[in-house]
């Protein structure tokens, strides 16, 4: 398994910066806790930009909760440009890994410097019929009377306060807060025998963005998302956007329990039926990555495992905790 130095024990830093800013901003001493805040912010900031540096969702996570916190107590045009140019940066990559969220708070920041927003306002609203391949949920529900919903009513706002076409707006919807299950609750978590990652959970888009980052052109990303644990989808990366493909085998239990665990016992792979399913996802995995069958598994003592040299990335959902903290908008 590929070794990214110190990439878990970073993330789970920055996972416990984020956290600890939300309770400090939390607390009645809001002078004190602003600052310390800010200090615990802009350190996980900074420890996502290590090199190297950290994959999706961090360096996009870590510039929105900077920006926004800076928001609240900027007074000058410098502060405003620098806390844009945070905003910026989550988009650098031409993704909407944040939704519109970053371009509503540019919006807002330009519209108190005096700026002409328009052509601003209505790129955003185009950005509500960029396709997403990692979800669902329609943002334009066709012939359905609908209420827009917050995100929605945010672009809303800066259209009568900034005096935009509204008429676009109409009717329209976005998905859920992106940062909905990021934290300790229950979401999605990505595992690789390629590079050693913390259970840390998100939502379906967030977590697949990142397996396609670290996948790059030449690795596999397959996810189980549905309570039938014998379907997932299979992405192959490339430069244009994956396509799921629905698949259904009966060996997929044994590729997720091999991805998730990084391994699986010999002693379990005895039964007939069983080997055979395991030749199957062997084929599949060979044909897919375009490798020699015998390249696929690495045989150590008891245990068979899905060679280092592969990248492949699953995708799981894992139950909710009673208890649930997140890195939301919290005010």
């Amino acid at each position: 398994m590929m070794t990214i130095p110190t990439l878990t024990s970073r993330i789970d830093h920055i996972r416990q910066l984020l956290t600890s800013a939300i309770d400090i901003k939390l607390q009645r001493d809001h002078k004190h806790g602003h600052t310390q805040a800010l200090t615990d912010l802009q350190d996980a900031y900074d420890l996502a930009r290590e090199e190297p540096l950290l994959p999706t969702p961090w360096p996009e996570i870590t510039s929105y909760r900077l920006a926004h916190l800076r928001m609240r107590k900027a007074s000058n045009k410098e502060e405003l440009k620098d806390i844009e140019k945070l905003f910026a940066e989550i988009s650098a990559k031409n993704r909407l890994t944040l939704g519109i969220l970053p371009n509503i708070y540019q919006l807002a920041i330009r519209m108190r410097l005096g700026e002409d927003c328009a052509e601003l306002f209505a790129e955003t609203v185009c950005l509500l019929d960029q396709p997403n391949p990692f979800l669902n949920t329609p943002k334009k529900l066709e012939h359905t009377p609908v209420l827009n919903n917050q995100i929605v009513n945010y672009l809303e706002l800066l259209a009568y306060v900034g005096g935009f076409d509204y008429c676009n707006l109409e009717g329209r919807y976005s998905y859920d807060d992106p940062f909905k299950d990021l934290g300790l609750g229950g979401g999605f978590i990505v595992k690789s025998n390629f590079v050693e990652l913390p259970d840390i959970q998100m939502p379906l888009s967030l977590a697949l963005a990142q397996a396609f980052e670290l996948a790059g052109d030449d690795g596999l990303v397959l996810s189980w998302v549905t309570s039938n644990l014998t379907d997932f989808h299979c992405y192959q990366h490339s430069k244009q956007t994956p396509e799921p493909k629905a698949l259904n085998r009966a060996w997929s239990l044994l590729l997720r329990e091999m991805i998730a665990e990084g391994k699986l016992y010999k002693r379990e792979l005895q039964p007939d039926d069983t080997r055979k399913h395991l030749e199957r996802m062997n084929t599949f995995l060979a044909k897919k990555l375009n490798v020699d069958k015998k390249t696929i598994f690495d045989d150590a003592g008891i245990e068979k495992k899905l060679s280092s040299e592969l990248k492949v990335f699953g995708v799981f959902f894992k139950e909710r905790k009673k208890s649930v903290t997140t890195l939301s908008q919290q005010n």
